[in-house]
């Protein structure tokens, strides 16, 4: 194997290893319970969740957008002009804490090569 062929199939891995990231935060905004104090999911009409994009600007850089303009609101937590609050449901370090990143992106690059 060439060692542009080395470098496809990693290029390769770990774009597949970014989508099952990404399907892993799609599934903690849509897991109840997920975050304490809050018995519900993150999801209320299903565009938070369907706004997930997944870019690649650079070859081994993933870039995740959520876009609607509230996505913020629900990571960080907003304050509200009445002085009423609530807290963020941090998905993206939720599942950067469940997501074993080094072994899914071995298991897909072991199975390319």
């Amino acid at each position: 194997m060439s060692l542009q062929e080395l470098e496809n199939k990693i290029e390769q891995a770990f774009k597949q290893t970014s989508f099952q990231f990404g399907v892993e935060m799609t599934q903690i905004i849509s897991e109840p319970g997920a975050f304490p104090g809050y018995s519900g999911d993150i999801v209320d009409t299903g565009a938070f969740r369907a706004s997930q994009l997944t870019l690649f600007p650079t070859r081994f850089l993933a870039d995740y957008i959520w876009g609607v303009n509230y996505a913020i609101y629900l990571h960080e937590g907003v304050t509200y002009q009445n002085g009423n609050s609530r807290p963020g449901r941090p998905w993206t370090w939720e599942a950067l804490r469940r997501f074993d990143w080094e072994r899914k992106f071995a298991e897909n690059l072991q199975r390319l090569l």
